[in-house]
């Protein structure tokens, strides 16, 4: 069963939106998407923006949790990246 997202997501550039790490309480960084705002519009429409928010709780984690879709079922995949200015 899948949802809208209804969380906060903020534009960084053109490509890249940022889920604030104050979102959620736990999230110890921010998460950024890489998309195009098709692929945002799909990856809104289930799970995967709050599955990244969540990877964004893991212990430890010191610099921002990033995720980009991968064709054809745009599904996000998790990397890190180190902390900088966006």
């Amino acid at each position: 069963m899948s949802s809208v997202w209804k969380g906060p997501l903020e534009m960084i550039d053109e490509f890249r939106w940022r889920i604030p790490s104050h979102y959620k309480q736990g999230m110890r960084a921010d998460a950024v998407v890489v998309t195009d705002s098709e692929g945002l519009e799909v990856a809104r429409d289930g799970e995967a923006l709050e599955q990244l928010a969540n990877s964004a709780c893991s212990p430890g984690r010191s610099c921002s949790a990033s995720a980009f879709p991968i064709a054809p079922s745009l599904s996000l995949i998790h990397i890190s990246e180190p902390t900088r200015p966006y």
